[in-house]
């Protein structure tokens, strides 16, 4: 059974008061006309919504044409969609009757034409089909339904249900006067709907609007222009390309070798600088001799008159003297060898052959230097490593054995491969972001024009990933870890 609910106060128009002297001056049927769709629209155009302003127009027509149920409904995509019953607050859409007035409609959209069933009309109607109207007049108990489209150079937007019970049945006159009120009010009446609708009914109703202005003839701009921007968002919503982390890299040598101060002294000369190729047992620089050779005068002088003396203690017998002698004897002997020792150090070389990557003293002849100071540092040509450094954001994206590829700045032109080997746990903070060392090996024995420290940019093979992720997963990322961090 279907349920609708009706309001207490109808909308009606009421007649403009006239003058007294022209009240009993007949009028023409026209000007009567003209007056009740001015009326109408008076009404209608002072609502301030779309559902108000749907029902003053709904219930004006149906009071003043004397009709029991007007309906207005859109046309939505493909279906008609029911908008307002005239003296109605609320229906049920899945209602039966409801679903009659909606079929009615879409035979009416079908047809693009006013169409009228009447019980009393005996007009050839053959070329008409009004089989859904039949049936709306059968279940509601209406003696006549006309529905009227709403029409613009798209198609049919809207459709007027008109219903009549009675003995009085609706003629071509009244359907007429309604359909002049529904173009002019209708047009406005939509508008407001349309604009006032949900965002996504507005982007969606505007995305079919521009649709059906493509495949119209002609405009062939336009239409190129929509086939290049759908295969752009294909291309990126769809499409895959290879993921490669990146970050800044250089070159350090496999092995690392340092030439040290073997003791405390000072820079005598120094032959190399860095980037100097250098062989196994190079002099890379000497250390001052003078005090040392001084230091080991002093310590023979000192060898020399303790020999005397412990000779003179044998002679004299002198046992404990001769142990005191012996003992210092023995502590000179140690010094001196040790004094030796550091002059056969004082030539720094270098331990194996390669290119020397660090310590230039060239300005700091004279200067002192402290045991374990290092030197210079050589790394040898045949063996490499890069080390990049990948920020904390994409450094989970990385495992062991991934292959990439390195471009330095010597050679922008060409791209080294290399296999990751090893991911440090330990970050390293800089320019306010954490970054972590990944050592990698390279793969290529061209190694001729390379050098240790040279810098550039490593990526890393990740694998397929659709292009919109690989574009946008770091602000993704980013606004994740915002908004976890502002939740309660």
């Amino acid at each position: 059974m279907d349920v609708l609910e009706t309001s207490r106060l109808g909308v009606k128009a009421e007649p403009e008061k006239t003058e007294r002297n022209s009240a009993s001056a007949p009028q023409a049927p026209e000007s009567t006309q003209l007056r009740a769709i001015l009326n109408l629209l008076a009404t209608v155009v002072q609502q301030p919504t779309s559902a108000a302003t749907s029902d003053a127009f709904v219930n004006a027509l149906a009071t003043q044409h004397d009709l029991s149920r007007v309906s207005l409904g859109w046309v939505v995509g493909r279906r008609v969609q029911v908008q307002t019953i005239s003296h109605t607050i609320r229906f049920e859409r899945r209602s039966d009757l409801v679903q009659s007035i909606t079929r009615a409609m879409e035979e009416c959209v079908d047809q693009r034409t006013t169409l009228l069933h009447t019980t009393h009309d005996v007009a050839d109607r053959s070329q008409q089909i009004l089989r859904q109207h039949a049936t709306l007049a059968e279940r509601s108990g209406a003696d006549s339904v006309c529905s009227i489209p709403l029409t613009n150079d798209d198609g049919v937007y809207g459709v007027l249900t008109l219903e009549r019970s009675g003995a009085k049945p609706l003629d071509t006159a009244t359907a007429t006067e309604c359909e002049v009120a529904l173009q002019m009010a209708g047009p406005y009446t939509h508008l407001l709907w349309r604009e006032q609708r949900w965002l996504g009914g507005r982007a969606f109703d505007a995305v079919r609007r521009s649709l059906r202005s493509l495949l119209r003839p002609g405009r062939d701009g336009r239409k190129i222009a929509a086939v290049l921007l759908v295969a752009a968002l294909a291309f990126v919503f769809l499409g895959k390309g290879n993921y490669r982390v990146s970050g800044r890299a250089y070159l350090e040598g496999l092995t690392q070798r340092a030439a040290v101060a073997p003791f405390d002294g000072y820079i005598g000369a120094a032959t190399v600088r860095p980037g100097d190729l250098v062989e196994a047992g190079t002099v890379l620089c000497t250390l001052d001799r003078r005090e040392l050779e001084l230091e080991l005068q002093q310590f023979s002088s000192e060898h020399e008159q303790l020999i005397k003396r412990k000779q003179r203690a044998r002679a004299e017998g002198d046992a404990a003297q001769l142990r005191v002698l012996s003992a210092q004897l023995d502590q000179t002997k140690a010094r001196r060898a040790l004094v030796e020792y550091h002059l056969s150090q004082t030539e720094i070389s270098s331990p194996i052959a390669g290119v020397v990557v660090s310590g230039d003293l060239s300005q700091a002849i004279g200067a002192p230097c402290a045991r374990g100071d290092v030197l210079f540092q050589v790394a040898p040509l045949d063996q490499y490593r890069v080390v990049l450094e990948v920020d904390e954001r994409d450094v989970a994206q990385l495992r062991q054995q991934q292959h990439g590829t390195l471009a330095l700045a010597a050679f922008p032109g060409e791209s080294l491969p290399f296999e990751v080997f090893s991911i440090t746990p330990v970050s390293v903070p800089r320019d306010g972001r954490n970054f972590f060392r990944i050592e990698a090996q390279l793969t290529t024995t061209e190694l001729d024009r390379l050098r240790p420290g040279m810098e550039g940019i490593g990526k890393v093979e990740i694998g397929p990933r659709r292009h919109i992720w690989i574009w946008t997963h770091d602000i993704v990322d980013w606004l994740r870890v915002r908004v976890w961090s502002w939740m309660p």
